[in-house]
């Protein structure tokens, strides 16, 4: 299964999970384990998790440059 169409399926049934029983939720992650591949574990955060939060991304940022007194000091 396609990476986007794991993140549609997520998307699909997180508001179910957050609103089923206990005994329906563990139906659901079943089913979403069973589709996706992924453990347990990994599916309960992906489904337990608010949209917004999936959708924040890190920036990565380049080496860092450093200037001034940084580096004038002696390296050892």
């Amino acid at each position: 299964m396609k990476m986007l169409a794991k993140l549609e399926l997520v998307n699909l049934l997180r508001d179910r999970y957050r609103l089923a029983r206990k005994k329906d939720k563990s139906k659901i992650l079943d089913e979403f384990v069973a589709t996706t591949g992924h453990h347990r574990k990994h599916a309960l955060r992906m489904l337990a998790v608010p949209k917004e939060a999936m959708l924040a991304t890190s920036v990565v940022l380049g080496r860092k440059i450093y200037e001034g007194a940084v580096v004038t000091t002696q390296r050892f």
